[in-house]
């Protein structure tokens, strides 16, 4: 998956989350395998996700613990459901190309604070420059198959897997290795509602919110 696909190599934007998942198991067996022990994941969005998926489903036998940030598998208050009108077109799409869109926009990152800037920045604690920098050169293309799966997160039962026979929801309780959950008070994408949610249904989890509400000096 590290190789772009194209023509000349015959690769297809046909990967899900599944596969993000399967990637990771190899990751920690290899990590197990050189260094001869288990290993902390902290998983930031999506990463945070791959992490309770597989959590949820034991597989967990290379991970000692596990720190969600800014992430949860139940995205059923994100502002991305403001853009569910865009699904008609792009289930018709092989990917959507994020990369070249938010190069497109990236001179105004942050300048009139829109709903989009919002869906990324708290713009009191951000520089424009920096804001400008990541949304140039921080996103890659995003497949159909793994917007799929994340259009199914903004429903109440939260992330499934691809074919959706089964929801990761289902299986919280089963999660058997210490997380940790963090929360930003002012998160568009992933609300702190759905991360205390997802860690309120995970056994001995510890959950966090940051922001001024919580004593912090930002928001986050």
């Amino acid at each position: 998956m590290s190789e772009k696909p194209s023509r000349a190599n015959g690769k297809k934007y046909d990967w899900c989350v599944d596969d993000h998942i399967k990637d990771c198991q190899t990751a920690m067996a290899l990590i197990a395998e050189e260094t001869g022990g288990s290993v902390h994941f902290l998983g930031h969005s999506m990463g945070g996700m791959i992490l309770a998926a597989m959590a949820s489903t034991g597989l967990t036998s290379n991970i000692r613990s596990g720190v969600t940030v800014g992430s949860s598998i139940f995205m059923e208050q994100s502002s991305w459901r403001h853009y569910l009108f865009m699904w008609p077109l792009l289930k018709h799409l092989p990917c959507v190309h994020a990369d070249f869109f938010q190069k497109m926009v990236s001179p105004m990152a942050v300048r009139t604070n829109s709903p989009w800037d919002k869906l990324f920045f708290v713009r009191s604690n951000v520089s424009a420059p920096l804001a400008r920098e990541m949304f140039s050169k921080n996103w890659e293309a995003i497949s159909i198959p793994s917007v799929r799966q994340f259009k199914k997160a903004l429903d109440p039962r939260g992330l499934p897997c691809k074919d959706g026979s089964l929801f990761y929801s289902d299986r919280l309780s089963h999660v058997s290795i210490p997380m940790l959950v963090i929360a930003g008070s002012k998160d568009r994408q992933c609300p702190p509602q759905g991360a205390e949610k997802m860690a309120s249904l995970i056994p001995g989890a510890r959950y966090i919110c940051l922001g001024k509400e919580h004593g912090q000096k930002h928001s986050y």
